[in-house]
């Protein structure tokens, strides 16, 4: 670590997103609060994919994740790694450390939602399944007092996995407040987040044909794997602070009566200082039989490396807001983006200033929005990466409409530029990688029925191959599309889900999907006891066209790609009964009821068979003063 250069980038009053932009009067309303890249933003006015509306909450809204996205692998069970090749652009930063597998069970910092309808609000969230898997999470907010909030999260999950050496653990952890001045001249927001995952690495089974063969009474505990003695650690910290300062307020006080508020100029300066480590530990002689070579000694390995990275912005914004949700917002400003990354026994340091711009603005049925981050100088110059939405909702028709793109030219991550341990050995400098997503939506709300497509490019993409496991330049266009369909049929108190989805890669060498992808099943509702208790009942049926499975390296937490076994034409069910009375919800859930019926051919990863059948029940309780 170069100390000098760090306190350095600590010190600078740059920034990184538009802080706060709804002050006083909407934390003082009952609004719902979203922290977002710009800042905190009341709900009725921040521009969002309006994800609701596809949403089938009768029938999986109790699947805490979404282990059957499809083109999401996920090495094993719960608390695994998992891997989205045509993941949506990140956030606002132009280098990322590449460490993303273990996202889908981290606390994001920029993604605290309030829900300040009251003095105090407590959310609690207790999961158990077979094999003595747990989930737990907890939620308090607290209004100590007008414009000044704080709150807390706590999350565990431990899952043993049903296969040898397989145990899961992650904690979450995060403190945050909110605060706005009485003038409204001055707002905060300010959070700290930790999360730690705790993984023992198998490997994957060592016989795949062992598994499917071996019969209904099977003991998978006992089937042969890889690694007999590695497990992963993976730690994040965030440190958040938004400010926000009112240089001018433009609103006359008589204009107050007639809805304006909060128009004005301000002046925006936000810190993100982040830290991550990851560290891979087999000591086990045995191990050594899993990696083909070895750079170092042959009975152990210790590949690390750890991530330090702070963004700083400064921004100038002008806000205009009235009633009838109209708004407009501009802004511009400048960042600062200061990386450190250490793997094995090399360091690199990567410094980046960037102009930003954005624009947002709404009506009573419309929305849209744009945002710019562009390298001026240091070692990410001439990145950018450039976003857009807009949605059309009219409230006296039953119709919405929206379109999404995302344009960025972006260097590769920290780990695929370079890497350094006993086991591998890397240290590239390739051209940046470019995206192109556009997405188009179209959502019937009173139907029930909601309709997307989208189109995703990319280009100078880094993959990685079964025969050595080092990183590989496509530079060769990657272009997928896909079309999804959300439906559920009423009749009467029974209710009849869907979900289709049909997607097609031109390079499946590189980024295998499976072609056809889809989701139904059928759910009983109704109201008993005086309609004191909601009551639901159903079963899910999920299923994925054959395609070729990533491969997982647990050494360096990619995904690879391998032409030896294809998984897929097999259908997932489940059962499960939600029953909810005043505030607390209860659901009991059979999940992959058919584990053994069939041929076993269902994997997360290439040799990493999915979990079979699992009993899970658990309540939802959320309390409110």
């Amino acid at each position: 670590m170069n100390p000098r250069r760090f306190l350095l980038g600590l010190l600078l009053p740059l920034i990184l997103f538009s802080a706060p932009s709804n002050a006083q009067d909407s934390l003082m309303s009952a609004t719902r609060f979203q922290l977002s890249e710009s800042g905190v933003l009341p709900a009725e006015t921040h521009l969002q994919w309006p994800e609701d509306s596809v949403k089938i909450t009768d029938a999986h809204h109790f699947d805490l994740l979404t282990r059957k996205i499809p083109i999401i692998t996920r090495s094993g069970n719960l608390g695994g790694a998992s891997f989205n090749p045509f993941a949506e652009t990140g956030s606002f930063k132009l280098l990322d450390d590449g460490f993303n597998g273990f996202d889908p069970y981290l606390i994001d910092p920029l993604k605290n939602h309030f829900m300040l309808r009251n003095k105090r609000y407590t959310s609690i969230n207790y999961h158990l399944g077979s094999r003595k898997e747990q989930h737990i999470r907890v939620r308090h907010e607290q209004v100590i007092r007008p414009g000044f909030v704080a709150g807390l999260d706590y999350g565990g999950l431990g899952s043993p996995g049903d296969y040898y050496r397989q145990l899961n653990s992650v904690r979450n952890f995060d403190l945050f407040t909110l605060y706005s001045s009485r003038t409204g001249i001055y707002s905060l927001y300010a959070s700290y987040t930790s999360n730690k995952v705790l993984n023992q690495e198998n490997g994957g089974i060592i016989s795949d044909s062992l598994f499917e063969n071996a019969g209904s009474k099977v003991d998978t505990k006992t089937l042969p794997v890889n690694l007999k003695n590695a497990q992963v650690t993976y730690k994040t910290r965030d440190y958040l602070l938004q400010q926000r300062f009112r240089l001018v307020k433009t609103t006359a006080a008589s204009d107050t009566a007639s809805g304006k508020r909060n128009t004005g100029i301000f002046l925006n300066q936000s810190t993100w200082w982040q830290r991550r480590s990851h560290l891979f530990e087999s000591a086990a002689a045995s191990d050594s039989s899993y990696f083909d070579y070895f750079y170092n000694d042959s009975t152990a390995t210790y590949d690390s490396s750890f991530f330090n990275d702070l963004n700083n912005r400064l921004s100038l914004q002008y806000h205009w807001q009235a009633g009838n949700g109209r708004f407009l917002e501009v802004s511009a400003g400048i960042a600062n983006q200061y990386s450190e990354y250490f793997s094995g026994d090399s360091t690199a340091y990567w410094s980046t200033t960037s102009a930003t711009a954005g624009v947002q603005s709404a009506g009573p049925v419309w929305g849209a929005s744009a945002d710019l981050n562009m390298g001026m100088a240091g070692e990410n110059s001439g990145s950018y990466m450039f976003s857009a939405t807009g949605y059309y909702h009219p409230d006296s028709a039953a119709l919405h409409i929206g379109i999404a793109l995302c344009s960025a030219s972006l260097p590769h991550t920290a780990q695929e530029q370079f890497y350094h341990s006993n086991h591998f050995i890397w240290n590239r400098a390739d051209d940046n990688e470019q995206r192109t997503d556009v997405k188009a939506f179209l959502s019937i709300p009173d139907n029930e029925f909601s309709a997307e497509v989208e189109y995703l490019r990319r280009k100078n993409y880094i993959i990685y191959h079964d025969y050595d496991f080092m990183p590989s330049l496509q530079s060769k266009p990657v272009n997928l599309m896909a079309a999804r369909i959300h439906y559920i049929q009423q009749l009467g108190r029974f209710g009849f889900p869907l979900q289709l989805i049909v997607q097609q890669s031109d390079d499946d060498a590189s980024i295998p999907v499976s072609p056809l992808v889809f989701k139904t099943g059928f759910f009983y509702k109704n109201r008993f006891f005086k309609k004191a208790l909601n009551f639901c009942a159903g079963a899910d049926v999920s299923m994925a066209s054959k395609s070729f499975v990533q491969g997982y390296m647990p050494a360096t937490g990619n995904f690879y790609v391998q032409d030896q076994k294809k998984t897929g034409d097999y259908p997932f069910i489940d059962l499960y009964v939600n029953m909810g009375l005043g505030t607390a919800i209860l659901f009991i859930k059979i999940e992959h009821l058919n584990s053994g019926f069939s041929t076993r051919d269902y994997y997360a990863a290439y040799h990493y068979p999915m979990t079979g059948r699992a009993f899970k029940f658990g309540v939802v309780w959320n309390l409110v003063d």
